[in-house]
């Protein structure tokens, strides 16, 4: 049902935590498909600065600018992710664009343990960091589904145009730029 809603350029913002039994097979697999890999384990923070509560596993990650969190970055609110999963997007892969929205810092890890964990402290197995804990997933037909283009202005989204005025545009720039 995600993927089909994906596919027909519906948006997703997907922020995960592990589950104590079993696993979230198919949000993971939707999310395989974009270039985004789950990691195993739970996020554990080593910078004091990004957790909160004295407890390394309650996140105060990094906000990315977006139009997701924008306001909230205007706002000065700062978001709390406790029991986070681990995600890294890989931008070379997958069939539209993943921006990650909520980052850790490159002192964090991911405790394979799970639920089970002892300690905070790394351990061998452990998952270097950092990782995204939300990302957007944006399909790529959301910036062109062949009759239609996506209009972006300044790096913002502005609105769908014709294709055929598209084309007309850029020759009359070229034709403009280029003396063509």
């Amino acid at each position: 049902m995600l993927a089909d809603y994906v596919t027909e350029g519906g948006k997703l913002l997907v922020a995960a935590g592990p589950v104590k039994d079993g696993s979230l097979e198919n949000l993971y697999g939707l999310l395989s498909d974009y270039g985004v890999q789950a990691q195993e384990g739970i996020v554990v923070e080593a910078d004091r600065m990004h957790y909160a509560f004295q407890r390394p596993y309650i996140l105060l990650p990094d906000m990315s600018r977006h139009a997701i969190t924008d306001s909230l970055i205007e706002e000065n609110y700062y978001p709390i992710m406790p029991t986070s999963t681990g995600l890294v997007a890989d931008s070379s892969s997958g069939s539209g664009t993943v921006t990650e929205l909520l980052t850790t810092s490159y002192d964090s890890f991911s405790k394979t343990a799970g639920y089970d964990l002892s300690t905070y402290d790394w351990e061998e197995g452990d998952i270097e960091g950092p990782f995204a804990v939300a990302v957007s997933v944006e399909n790529s037909q959301d910036r062109y589904d062949g009759n239609e283009c996506l209009a972006v202005v300044d790096g913002e989204p502005v609105s769908f145009v014709q294709r055929s005025d598209v084309v007309d545009l850029i020759e009359a720039v070229h034709g403009i730029v280029l003396n063509e």
